[in-house]
Formats: structure tokens, sequence, C-alpha cells
């Protein structure tokens, strides 16, 4: 059910702009974990992409990481 899943939601006024913003129940338990683990040491950027273009700046080993602890968190 969505308001199971939408615990926090901001209106945030960005220069002019209206900014909704809604996260997980758990998204900051989320982002903890993965702070711990250190997941941030394999995020490739789109420099780091052109530097060497083996590099995924998509992240999809790191999309699944973190699609992984949110499916662990339910």
């Amino acid at each position: 059910m969505v308001d199971e899943y939408l615990a926090v939601t901001s209106v945030v006024l960005l220069s002019s702009y209206l900014c909704i913003i809604s996260l997980a129940r758990n998204a900051l338990d989320i982002a903890a974990d993965l702070v711990q683990q250190h997941a941030y040491e394999s995020l490739v950027d789109f420099d780091n992409h052109l530097d060497d273009i083996s590099q995924d700046w998509r992240n999809p080993t790191l999309n699944r990481r973190v699609d992984e602890e949110a499916g662990a968190a339910d």
C-alpha cells in the first residue's frame, strides 16, 4: 500500500520551483547501512567513465545493492 511505503513527504521551495520529495519509511536506515558497508567506494560518476569507459556511470551494481538492502529492510 502506498501509505505504508511513503513516510516522509516534504515540500521545498527552491528558487521559483516547488519540489515534492517523498522517501520510503526506511530510507535513512538503508542509507546508513550502505554507508557503514562503504558502498560509496564503488560509486562511479560520469567523470570516472570519461577517464575509463569500462566504468559504468549508471552504477548497476550499486543500484542492485541498494535494491537488495531495500528488499531486506521490508
